[in-house]
């Protein structure tokens, strides 16, 4: 299976197999059927337009894909970690001296689990405030360096972000008041997302979507 957007791809070109793998899975479990476009490119992370399988009950599913070494773009991402707990792909917990040493001393085995970490904890956090309410996409499933997630926009493109438009007084007023009730919500489930910003909003259809918590921290236990 080749998705339309890799065919167009030089076969050479890493972003080609890096999409099919990632994504791969994710086709033969019929959650996608097609990727049709990159919808962000990132240092750390690509976003494409998926084609949702007919049972998912929706057309497009956005796919966030993570690059193998995204944690070198990442700035202060200690900061970030401190205070969580340190689990696996499957969201069980990691204890053990040989981890923390691997993860010390940046080892191969160290960097997967760093990457997976980070990874499973913006999916695992995302699933939490979407479930208490949160403006934020619906997690669909997450796997690898992947996460799957509801799509904002349509067929002919994705939501902008707050830093692309401009609002009204009186539009951009019970929006600046939606969003202090999310940065409340997440408080109220003890998180405080790290990089919340215009460029981090979608608009659509009147309403905001809050993107990107990778950089989101725990307020109980992280000293910074």
């Amino acid at each position: 299976w080749v998705p339309s957007y890799a065919a167009v791809l030089d076969p050479r070109h890493h972003e080609r197999w890096w999409l099919i793998e990632s994504v791969g899975p994710f086709y033969r479990d019929e959650i996608i059927t097609d990727v049709t476009r990159l919808v962000k490119g990132g240092k750390e992370a690509n976003v494409y337009a998926c084609d949702a399988h007919p049972d998912m009950g929706t057309d497009l599913i956005a796919a966030k894909l993570y690059r193998p070494r995204m944690l070198r773009n990442l700035k202060n991402d200690a900061v970030y970690k401190a205070g969580r707990q340190l689990r696996d792909e499957e969201g069980k917990q990691l204890k053990g001296r040989r981890v923390k040493l691997a993860l010390r001393k940046k080892t191969k085995f160290g960097k997967e689990v760093d990457i997976q970490w980070w990874i499973g904890n913006e999916y695992r956090t995302q699933s939490v405030l979407y479930e208490e309410g949160a403006d934020v996409p619906r997690p669909i499933a997450h796997q690898g360096n992947t996460i799957l997630m509801e799509y904002i926009g349509d067929e002919y493109g994705p939501a902008p972000t707050l830093s692309e438009i401009s609002l009204s007084r009186e539009e951009a007023e019970p929006l600046f008041e939606r969003v202090m009730a999310n940065v409340a919500l997440m408080l109220d489930n003890h998180y405080v997302h790290g990089d919340l910003s215009a460029y981090n909003i979608l608009y659509w259809e009147g309403k905001i979507t809050i993107i990107d918590f990778p950089q989101i921290v725990e307020a109980r236990h992280n000293p910074h």
